[in-house]
C-alpha cells in the first residue's frame, strides 16, 4: 500500500497527465480514486470500533448457538466454516484494483485463518486428541495454509503472525508476569538459534532474489529471525546450565554479532546492522557486568564501563568509515 506522500505525488502527476492530454478523463478519475488519501480521524476510529463490536457480537451469537447444541463437533464446524468464509471474503476484498480495502482485507484474512485454526483445535479435542498432540497437529495443519495465504494475499501481517507462531511451535513463549513485568523465554535455545538463523537466511533470499514480488516480506523474516537468533545466543552465553561451555557460547555470540555487522555492510542492510550493533553492546555489557560488578563500587563500575563503550563505539565508527572509503564506487 502506497504511503500518503506517494499518493500525493501520483495525484499531482495524474492531474498533469490529464492537462497534457496523456490520459483521458476517465483514467484520471480512476487514478484519483485509487490514490485518494484521507485522514483516519475520530470518525475512522468510531467506524472501526463499531466494526469490531459487530464482529464480537456476531461471534458471541454463533458461540451461543454452538454451546446450546452441546456438541464440540458442531462448534468446530461452525468456527471453521466462519473462518473459511472470512478467508474467502478477505481475499476477494484484496483483489480490488483501487485498493479500497487494502487494510481491512488483511485483517479479515488473518482473522479467518485463526478461526480455522481454532476450528481444527476444537475438532481434535472432540476426537480425543489432547494436550501437546493436539497443538502439534493443529500447527501442522494450519501453518502451511497460513503461509500459503500470506503469500497469496501479500499479507505481511499474516506472515508475521505465522512466523511468530512457527517459533512458538519450535519452543518460545512470552507473557505478562504481573506488575508490568514482561517475560520472554525459549524452551531450547540450542534448537532455536539455528532455526532462527535459517529464518534470517530466508529473509535475505527474499530481499535479494524475490523482491519486489514479495514486497516487504523480507523484513518480517529478518526481524523475527534476528530477535530469536540473538536472544537464544544471549541466553546460552549467560546460562549454560553448568556444562562448562559458557566461554564457547560467549565466543559464538560475539562472532555472530560481528558477522551481522559485516554481513549488513556487504548487503547494505540497516536492519541487520542495527541488530548486530545492539546485541554486541548488550554482549559487552553483560560480560563486563559478570566480571567486574562484584569487584568495583557502583561509581567506578559505571565510569569504567561508559568509557570503555565510548572507546569501542569510536573505534567501530572509524572502522566503518575506513571500510566505506575502500569500497569501490
Amino acid at each position: 500500500m502506497a504511503s500518503r506522500r506517494t499518493k500525493e505525488f501520483l495525484q499531482t502527476e495524474a492531474a498533469a497527465w490529464l492537462a497534457d492530454g496523456v490520459i483521458e478523463k476517465r483514467t484520471h478519475e480512476t487514478l484519483s480514486e485509487r490514490y485518494a488519501f484521507t485522514e483516519f480521524g475520530f470518525a475512522g476510529a468510531l467506524r472501526y470500533i463499531g466494526i469490531i463490536g459487530g464482529l464480537l457480537a456476531f461471534f458471541g451469537i454463533v458461540g451461543g448457538i454452538a454451546a446450546m447444541t452441546g456438541s464440540a463437533f458442531i462448534g468446530a464446524l461452525v468456527t471453521g466454516g466462519i473462518g473459511y468464509a472470512a478467508v474467502k471474503w478477505g481475499l476477494r476484498l484484496a483483489e480490488d484494483l483501487q485498493e479500497r480495502y487494502s487494510t481491512s482485507s488483511k485483517i479479515v484474512v488473518t482473522l479467518g485463518v485463526y478461526l480455522c485454526g481454532g476450528g481444527v483445535a476444537i475438532l481434535l479435542d472432540s476426537m480425543g486428541v489432547k494436550g501437546s498432540a493436539a497443538m502439534h497437529a493443529t500447527f501442522a495443519v494450519c501453518l502451511p495454509a497460513a503461509f500459503y495465504l500470506a503469500y497469496k494475499s501479500r499479507n505481511a501481517y499474516l506472515l508475521l503472525l505465522s512466523v511468530l507462531t512457527l517459533f512458538h511451535w519450535i519452543g518460545s513463549w512470552d507473557g505478562m508476569l504481573g506488575r508490568s513485568t514482561y517475560a520472554f523465554g525459549v524452551q531450547d535455545p540450542r534448537l532455536m538459534w539455528p532455526a532462527a538463523l535459517a529464518a534470517v537466511g530466508v529473509g535475505v533470499y527474499h530481499e535479494t532474489d524475490l523482491y519486489p514480488e514479495t514486497g516487504r516480506f523480507y523484513k518480517v523474516w529478518q526481524a523475527v529471525g534476528l530477535i530469536y537468533f540473538n536472544m537464544s545466543l544471549l541466553i546460552l552465553s549467560s546460562f549454560s546450565g553448568g556444562d562448562g561451555m559458557t566461554m564457547g557460547w560467549v565466543a559464538l555470540f560475539t562472532l555472530a554479532c560481528i558477522a551481522q555487522i559485516v554481513a549488513a555492510d556487504h548487503l547494505q542492510n540497516g536492519l541487520i546492522r542495527g541488530f548486530g550493533v545492539t546485541f554486541l553492546c548488550i554482549n559487552i555489557f553483560t560480560r563486563y557486568h559478570e566480571l567486574f560488578w562484584k569487584a568495583m563500587d557502583v561509581g567506578t563500575f559505571l565510569l569504567a564501563g561508559g568509557a570503555g563503550l565510548l572507546a569501542f563505539s569510536g573505534g567501530l565508527h572509524y572502522y566503518l568509515r575506513y571500510v566505506s572509503a575502500r569500497r569501490p564506487s
